[in-house]
């Protein structure tokens, strides 16, 4: 079989697609473009009950693309609807499927059997199988010179053939010399670039470098490539039609050969591709914008968090201010004790150390045990008397003294008192009666003073240390934005510790903390929300009455609610209690911000604050999710 006769009879099924691509009409857009993608095809038929409603092409994926959400939008918003098939049975041969897409100026045809779907033709397709075989066609040229009639015959029907194709074609098809000189053009490309016909545009010949690329050195590009690889693909450009407007287009170009392989001329094909430029421009344009507001928005939230922070440090340095008095006293008063008990440690130390070796040495052994007696029933002591307990316990030890006629029985009572023992003396009377008994205890005395006084610098520094972990504690701000590990009951202990001076007068603190573990959170800020709460319920209580913290793990939240029986808030005031800058306190006395910052901060902990208030009852509840690390990070 000759080339030619090979190019007239290209069969149905060289061009002819048996599975394409199918979609239901409520696929959205992204999954079928996916689709096409994945397959490499040009466009999906879109069935319904196996009928054919219309079909989904490159350009109607361009278009979605430019005009919507694709995850919300179904292909059936955008597909060509008005649909051109044709019945297998009715196809002659490629030049009737080729008069079809003319008629139509359409690039995809469905094929039908029976009226069931059987396959899918495509314009490039059908451009591709008559390229192949044209490609044949040339290959066996050389084998076919003998028979030169038979040649020209089959020549001229396939140039008939040919220039059906050419002249029906919806791109720009050129063959142009090698110096850029047009040698044919159909009509999609003359009216591509702006000519009446294909015989003004030859005529015209304009010039590749100057007058019609815009970026000459386009043409160089081209001649290179040409020259490099015999062909080309997807040569993108901006040209000028006649009128002098621009417009992009893609080239496909191949070198045609002679049998020597000597380059005779070029021939190819032109797509306008202006829309999809624009739509790539508009897309960029969007990007650009977008990324504009991205940082805009990133930048104000960077603003907006540096302002809160400075807003909470601000709080909770106004907490402090109002705090500064108490805390000053709880730090003087175990200093005071620390700077008394070291004052007696070292009369002691001056008046009786030099003497102690001396004491010992002349002490009878069985004396020694009653010093070590009396020490033993002096570190028994339980409890603080008052002044006036002790007058009593002074009296009755005098009349027990004197009952047993030992002499100097008030000096030695005091010593009693003081050293707290005040009842059972029989075992120690003997050893009163006489001069170094009471020598013995005095020395027990002074020995029973260091140790005291031991003891309240140890009581006294714990105390002052523990308000100033406290203090310091509060005072810190973690400028990280990380979340870090940390107990919400250590949190509250640290305000309560703070206001303790306040507290210690006329509130009764119960607290009701059940075994809680750390969670991911900031610590700093959730010390203010404690601070204010536990702020706002001494203010509602007048600094009188009880103060009741329980904290619980409920499914996976800490659950913190603070209650007081002050007298409650009022109806009217309950809408409005989280608004910023309101305040039922008088001018000067608060900002209005402390609950509003107090939610700013429990939101920022994906947690939530309600409030429950009664006359004498009043109870803030704050929730706040249990994270781990991992979820927190995942988050």
């Amino acid at each position: 079989m000759s080339s030619l006769h090979a190019l007239t009879q290209i069969s149905l099924s060289q061009v002819i697609q048996r599975c394409p691509l199918v979609s239901a009409p409520s696929d959205s857009i992204r999954q079928v473009i996916r689709q096409m993608h994945q397959a490499q095809a040009s466009c999906v038929l879109v069935m319904e009950q196996q009928r054919l409603i219309g079909i989904f092409t490159e350009r109607d994926a361009v278009r979605a693309i430019a005009t919507g959400n694709l995850d919300q939008m179904q292909v059936s918003e955008q597909m060509t609807q008005q649909t051109v098939s044709v019945d297998e049975s009715e196809v002659k041969s490629i030049f009737s499927i080729l008069s079809v897409f003319r008629q139509h100026q359409i690039q995809h045809l469905p094929v039908f059997n029976q009226q069931q779907i059987t396959g899918l033709i495509t314009l490039q397709g059908v451009v591709e199988a008559l390229q192949h075989t044209a490609d044949e066609y040339a290959e066996q040229a050389e084998q076919e010179m003998s028979d030169r009639l038979q040649m020209e015959v089959a020549l001229r029907q396939a140039e008939a053939k040919y220039r059906s194709i050419f002249e029906n074609a919806l791109d720009g098809i050129f063959q142009t010399s090698l110096d850029g000189k047009y040698l044919s053009a159909n009509p999609a490309l003359a009216k591509l670039y702006g000519y009446s016909s294909p015989d003004a545009l030859i005529a015209a010949q304009p010039n590749f470098k100057r007058q019609l690329y815009v970026n000459s050195d386009r043409r160089i590009e081209f001649i290179n490539l040409m020259n490099r690889d015999g062909k080309l693909s997807n040569f993108e450009s901006q040209i000028y039609r006649q009128d002098g407007s621009i417009i992009w287009i893609s080239e496909t170009c191949r070198a045609v050969r002679d049998a020597e392989g000597n380059m005779l001329h070029y021939e190819g094909i032109v797509q306008d591709i202006g829309d999809r430029k624009r739509i790539e421009a508009e897309r960029q344009k969007a990007e650009q914008t977008l990324q504009q507001k991205n940082e805009e928005l990133f930048n104000t939230l960077q603003q907006l968090r540096a302002t809160q922070a400075e807003l909470i440090q601000s709080e909770k340095m106004a907490a402090l201010g109002q705090l500064v008095a108490g805390i000053a006293h709880e730090i003087n008063t175990p200093l005071g004790a620390i700077r008394s008990s070291i004052e007696n440690i070292a009369e002691f130390l001056a008046e009786t150390l030099q003497h102690l070796p001396d004491f010992f040495r002349q002490l009878p052994a069985e004396q020694y045990l009653e010093l070590i007696a009396l020490m033993e029933r002096s570190s028994q002591k339980i409890g603080n008397f008052s002044s006036k307990e002790k007058r009593q316990l002074k009296r009755q030890l005098i009349r027990e003294l004197e009952s047993a006629e030992i002499a100097s029985s008030d000096t030695v009572a005091d010593t009693l008192v003081d050293m707290g023992i005040c009842d059972n003396i029989t075992p120690f009377l003997a050893l009163l009666k006489n001069e170094s008994g009471k020598k013995i205890l005095k020395m027990a005395y002074q020995l029973n003073s260091l140790s005291k006084s031991s003891s309240t610098v140890m009581t006294a520094t714990d105390r002052a240390a523990k308000m100033v972990f406290a203090l310091r504690t509060y005072a810190r701000y973690n400028v990280s934005a990380e979340k870090i590990e940390a107990s919400i009951t250590d949190g509250i202990e640290t305000v309560l510790t703070l206001y303790y001076n306040q507290l210690k007068h006329g509130v009764e603190v119960h607290r009701n903390f059940a075994n809680l573990p750390s969670i991911l959170c900031y610590p700093d800020e959730l010390n203010q929300v404690w601070t204010n709460l536990i702020y706002n319920a001494l203010q509602a209580m007048e600094h009188r009455g009880i103060l009741q913290i329980d904290v619980a793990q409920i499914a996976d939240q800490i659950v913190v609610k603070i209650t007081d029986n002050g007298k409650g808030i009022p109806l009217e005031v309950m809408p409005k209690i989280f608004d910023p800058f309101f305040t039922t306190k008088p001018a000067g006395e608060g900002s209005g911000l402390g609950l509003d910052i107090v939610q700013k901060i429990v939101k920022k902990h994906q947690g939530s604050i309600t409030v429950d208030s009664i006359p004498g009852k009043t109870t803030f509840t704050v929730f706040l999710p249990i994270a781990s690390k991992d979820s927190s990070i995942n988050g």
